[in-house]
């Protein structure tokens, strides 16, 4: 059996891309205070993907599981 993928499989690329946008703005900002203020965000936006995607992958092992378990997969 084979198991095809579609585009919407992939990771949200974009949310990925801008946080590294958002981080190598950090890094070349020459104001301390906003250099500390941009860190923060970037910081608060990739634990809560980090946590976003924590879930989806315990969510895909449960559904992985059930169709094991119905014989669909294998």
């Amino acid at each position: 059996m084979t198991t095809e993928t579609s585009p919407r499989a992939t990771p949200p690329i974009d949310a990925i891309d801008e946080l590294q946008r958002l981080l190598d703005r950090a890094r070349a900002e020459g104001d301390p205070e906003h250099r500390r203020v941009l860190f923060a965000e970037v910081r608060i936006q990739a634990r809560r993907c980090g946590e976003r995607l924590s879930e989806i992958a315990m969510n895909l092992d449960e559904l992985e599981r059930e169709l094991d378990g119905a014989g669909v997969i294998g």
